[in-house]
């Protein structure tokens, strides 16, 4: 649930609502079971979002490649989703991605994105041609994962999600950032100095082939969700190639299956015709 003053000027939790209207029936898009005006405040109701992948990140020590593959997979689609309906979602971080009241072993890993705040759409309604480009002259708070545009004041479009997205991984995938993301605010005295290659030059190399491909896409680009899977998906299993977690699902069904087996050898020793 979401309040705010009925006496704001801009609502943007009366915006939200209508951002939820223009996603709704999606996979992983929580339903709106109320927005009204409940003096003073203005509310939105939403379908109830627990845990996030950021209560996740914090509650365990390590995630397995499984884990971050699945993980991964569901946040992409969720993106490409949002982008389908004509609309950008730069607010890519673990807190808006949760797993959803039916979260359990039994209805699998499903993800659901939530706050649609900033969310904005990246065509005109009525002649679906793409926005513009353009440098911001009046910077605001963005998320630490922000693309590298983003960063240096850029109009957001398709690709800075899909370059959050990558920049969110790496967080979780190494529990931090390289230090090149260490400021919250958008930074164009520091970040205009830096260019593609230097700033891809300081991160993880399994990451860097998915983000020079998000990198490499123009402002009006209609990404390609299939490779940038598939780039992703390489990035994980590279980084992970040297470890070994065991992912907190299939540690689960491991101990379902050892109890299964253990319970099995007993009955054949029962009926060993040798004993």
């Amino acid at each position: 649930m979401k309040v705010e003053s009925a006496q704001s000027k801009s609502s943007l939790v009366m915006y939200e609502s209508r951002v939820y209207r223009c996603l709704s029936g999606g996979v992983g898009i929580p339903k709106v079971h109320w927005y009204g005006v409940g003096e003073p405040h203005n509310i939105l109701v939403t379908d109830l979002q627990s845990p996030t992948i950021q209560n996740l990140f914090l509650s365990m020590d390590e995630f397995g490649s499984e884990l971050l593959l699945a993980l991964a997979k569901e946040i992409l689609d969720r993106i490409e989703y949002v982008h389908s309906k004509d609309f950008i979602y730069t607010d890519v971080k673990p807190e808006n991605f949760a797993f959803g009241k039916e979260f359990g072993l039994k209805t699998g890993l499903k993800l659901h994105i939530t706050d649609f705040g900033l969310a904005k759409r990246y065509t005109y309604p009525k002649t679906k041609q793409h926005i513009a480009i353009r440098h911001k002259t009046g910077f605001k708070s963005l998320s630490p994962f922000a693309s590298h545009r983003a960063r240096q004041g850029f109009e957001q479009s398709r690709r800075d999600d899909l370059e959050a997205i990558g920049n969110m991984m790496m967080y979780i995938q190494y529990r931090e950032l390289p230090m090149n993301f260490q400021w919250m605010d958008i930074n164009p005295g520091v970040d205009k100095l830096a260019s593609p290659d230097l700033w891809l030059s300081q991160l993880p190399s399994a990451f860097m082939p998915y983000l020079k491909y998000t990198q490499s896409l123009r402002f009006e680009d209609k990404p390609n969700y299939n490779l940038a899977w598939e780039l992703l998906r390489s990035a994980i299993i590279e980084a992970n190639q040297f470890k070994f977690v065991i992912d907190w699902t299939i540690h689960l069904l491991s101990k379902r299956t050892t109890k299964r087996t253990s319970s099995s050898l007993k009955q054949m020793k029962l009926n060993d015709p040798e004993d």
